[in-house]
């Protein structure tokens, strides 16, 4: 069986502050961490997702920025963004 083909589209300018965007991710997010593999944020409507439960909250104005440019490019808005972060650990 072959692999579906992908329709995947870069769009490099998306995202004009990537670096920014990415520091206030790891340093100035309130992340939650009752997931074991991995830390999550939620913003917007209450998200509900695998037993866990994320309160209605604000989002704050840079993730605000970012789900606007995700609407513009995706051609309808989105009430939720949820962020991920995993961490993996290597053997050396």
């Amino acid at each position: 069986m072959s692999e579906p083909p992908l329709d995947i589209t870069h769009l490099t300018t998306v995202l004009p502050d990537g670096d920014a965007d990415l520091t206030f991710l790891l340093t100035e997010m309130a992340w939650d961490d009752r997931m074991r593999a991995r830390r999550t944020a939620s913003f917007g409507v209450p998200y509900n997702y695998s037993g866990q439960r994320y309160d209605s909250v604000d989002m704050p104005p840079r993730i605000a920025a970012i789900a606007d440019r995700a609407a513009r490019c995706a051609g309808h808005p989105f009430n939720n963004p949820r962020i991920s972060l995993t961490f993996r650990l290597f053997a050396t």
